[in-house]
């Protein structure tokens, strides 16, 4: 980040007439960076703001491998349901997290109705706006976690992911690339294939035979499940 000869702890008070062209051209530039720093690391936003019913569903994962997040629509739940997958996926957890903690690369399934609906909405919540080619890394995953290994995607529907890969840190060490495979309940219970699977977000209800699959999934590893959906 460029450096200000100025004081920049009250950037309101700051009088712009005053400065030269110079140090404008630097505050400009400052300013900038300010926005694009938040623009790929907007998960900081959701962890100074979270609510409190946020925070609890959190904790529980630590005692209950199976979670159900029912909320109205805009009330927060997809936000909260991948931000808890943002954490797994980094393992960069913070400070007030009492939820359960994975000190390993984890392999997460995000799932939804349609292929079409899991890309415009947990995707792009995510990872950024599938539509703009220079967006990703500006979801809830950090850029920086991002750099270093491309996503794969989808033949169809256009801009689709299949896996996007995340670099995940334990006590702020790199120790491998988590994975995050979309999946869709309208491509069939076939596509829920036999793998060992740490997080699983369900973000619509599911089929009775996809969320036993899902359960099956999980046995193996200790794994969490949790579905955000409004009823």
């Amino acid at each position: 980040m460029i450096a200000l000869d100025i004081d920049t702890s009250n950037l309101n008070s700051i009088d712009i007439e005053k400065l030269s062209e110079k140090e404008l051209r630097k505050l400009h530039s400052y300013l900038n960076d300010i926005a694009k720093y938040g623009n790929e690391n907007k998960i900081n936003a959701y962890i100074k703001s979270r609510y409190p019913w946020q925070e609890k569903f959190h904790s529980d994962g630590e005692t209950c491998p199976q979670r159900l997040l029912m909320c109205a629509n805009q009330c927060g739940k997809t936000i909260c349901g991948c931000s808890e997958d943002a954490f797994h996926l980094t393992g960069m957890y913070p400070e007030w997290w009492k939820g359960k903690k994975f000190e390993h690369p984890v392999n997460m399934w995000v799932c939804g109705a349609t292929t079409s609906k899991v890309r415009d909405s947990v995707q792009t919540v995510l990872f950024g706006d599938p539509y703009d080619r220079d967006a990703y890394g500006t979801g809830l995953v950090p850029k920086r976690c991002l750099e270093g290994r491309d996503p794969v995607k989808k033949h169809l529907p256009a801009y689709a992911l299949e896996v996007a890969f995340v670099r995940h840190h334990t006590d702020g060490v790199f120790d491998g690339w988590s994975k995050c495979s979309f999946k869709a309940y309208e491509m069939g219970v076939q596509v829920f294939t036999p793998e060992q699977v740490h997080v699983i977000h369900l973000d619509e209800e599911p089929q009775e035979i996809i969320m036993a699959h899902c359960l099956k999934r999980q046995i193996a590893v200790d794994g969490l499940l949790y579905l955000t959906f409004t009823p």
